[in-house]
């Protein structure tokens, strides 16, 4: 198990404190006595952290990991309606006015892009709360992840909206329906 990593002041500048200290009482006795003091006190309220504060910026952090990998879910859900749903609007959209978006196979390049975001995001998805659930994810590491967490749900749904005007734009051509 590798060591932890080390919170606080590093020892070799508290062992420069006390140094340094030490010789201000030294050299200048009751001022430096004091002068000591305040510099100790100054330290001490400087260094001192909450406990709490960084299982708090944690737990927010994470959440708002959840919150950015409910967004690709959202864009995901509406895909796989559009892909699969018996809803009469659905069932129009997808037969009538956008039947590119649902082929996999699709030539145009937009759609491609979001048929191969769709898989990325779905792999992406299934490894992120095993991430989120690592009990060595400091808060560095979870900024990170949610900077990665919501580039990848903003460019999800621009691919979503992209796509979905160039199959609305190729319409029924897409899939050979229209004979010219």
């Amino acid at each position: 198990m590798p060591p932890a990593p080390q919170r606080g002041v590093p020892r070799l500048y508290l062992i420069g404190l006390a140094a340094g200290c030490v010789l201000l009482v030294w050299l200048m006795k009751l001022p430096g006595l004091l002068l000591a003091g305040m510099l100790l006190t100054v330290v001490f309220v400087a260094t001192r952290r909450d406990p709490g504060a960084a299982g708090r910026e944690a737990a927010a952090l994470t959440n708002s990991v959840r919150l950015s990998a409910e967004d690709i879910r959202d864009v995901l859900e509406a895909f796989e309606k559009f892909r699969t749903s018996q809803d009469a609007d659905a069932l129009a959209d997808r037969t009538f006015n956008r039947p590119a978006l649902a082929d996999p196979d699709t030539s145009d390049p937009e759609i491609q892009r979001f048929h191969y975001q769709c898989h990325g995001a779905r792999r992406f998805l299934n490894r992120i709360e095993a991430r989120l659930a690592d009990p060595d994810m400091t808060v560095r590491d979870l900024e990170r992840l949610l900077a990665v967490t919501d580039r990848r749900a903003v460019e999800l749904e621009e691919s979503w909206l992209t796509a979905r005007r160039a199959a609305r734009r190729i319409g029924r051509r897409g899939r050979g329906l229209d004979r010219d």
